[in-house]
C-alpha cells in the first residue's frame, strides 16, 4: 500500500509538472522581428531605421528591452559632437519641457570610447521608453539608428533621442539587435547597415533567431564571425 501511495504521490508531481511545462509551452509570448523589406522613416536631412516586433504568442511579452551590438567599430569612426554643424533634427520631448542641447549629448565619444555591446536601445512610442509590454497581436516598433546626409549614423540610447549612444562614420556597419522579453528566451537578428555609390543608406538582415539557437550555433562553429 506503501509504495502504491508513493507510486501515486510521484505520478500526481510528474503530471503536475509536464501540464504546467505544456501550458506554458501553449500559452508563452512569441516575439517575432520583422526584418524583410524594411523601409526607412524619410526626413528632409536623412532617414529614420526602425523595426517592427510584433508578439504572436497567446501572453503579453512582459518588460520588453531591446539592446544593440556593433562590431569592429573603433574610436576613428566615432564623430565627435563638435564636429556636428549641421541640425539634425532628431525627435523632441515637448510634453517634458527639456532643455535639449545641440547637438545632443552623446554617450561614447572618439576620447571616451567603450564597445556598444549589448547596449539599449529605446521604443519607437511616445516618449520613448526603453522597455515595453506588447500584447498578443501586436506590432510594436523600437528605433534603430538615423542616418544623417551628411554621411553618418546616430544611434539613439535608452534615454531616447534625448542622449544619443553614438554618432559614427562608416561606409559599412555590422551589427545586432535583441529583443529581451522578461518571461521569454531573446529574440536577435545580424543586420548591416552600409552607404551605397548614391550616398543613401541600406539595410540588410539576416533571418531572425532565438537566442537558443544562436547560442547552439556558437556552440557547433565555435570560431565563426560573430556578425554578417
Amino acid at each position: 500500500m506503501f509504495d502504491s501511495l508513493t507510486g501515486s504521490l510521484i505520478s500526481l508531481v510528474i503530471g503536475t509538472l509536464l501540464g504546467s511545462e505544456l501550458m506554458r509551452f501553449l500559452y508563452k509570448p512569441r516575439v517575432i522581428i520583422r526584418y524583410k523589406n524594411v523601409e526607412p522613416l524619410h526626413c528632409a536631412d536623412g532617414v529614420f531605421w526602425s523595426l517592427c516586433v510584433e508578439n504572436l504568442g497567446r501572453t503579453v511579452a512582459s518588460q520588453c528591452i531591446g539592446t544593440l551590438t556593433l562590431y569592429d567599430i573603433v574610436p576613428d569612426q566615432i564623430v565627435s559632437p563638435e564636429l556636428v554643424t549641421s541640425e539634425e533634427c532628431l525627435p523632441d520631448y515637448p510634453t517634458e519641457a527639456l532643455r535639449l542641447s545641440f547637438p545632443r549629448d552623446q554617450i561614447v565619444l572618439p576620447h571616451y570610447y567603450r564597445p556598444v555591446r549589448s547596449a539599449s536601445l529605446c521604443w519607437a512610442k511616445l516618449g520613448n521608453p526603453d522597455t515595453l509590454d506588447i500584447n498578443p497581436g501586436v506590432t510594436q516598433s523600437i528605433d534603430l539608428c538615423k542616418f544623417q546626409k551628411d554621411g553618418y549614423f546616430i544611434f539613439p540610447s535608452e534615454f531616447g533621442w534625448r542622449r544619443v549612444r553614438a554618432r559614427v562614420r562608416s561606409q559599412r556597419i555590422c551589427g545586432r539587435i535583441q529583443i529581451c522579453p522578461s518571461n521569454e528566451f531573446p529574440t536577435l537578428i545580424d543586420f548591416v547597415l552600409s552607404i551605397d555609390d548614391a550616398g543613401k543608406s541600406q539595410f540588410h538582415a539576416l533571418r531572425q533567431q532565438t537566442w537558443k539557437h544562436a547560442v547552439a550555433r556558437r556552440l557547433r562553429h565555435p570560431f565563426s564571425a560573430a556578425a554578417p
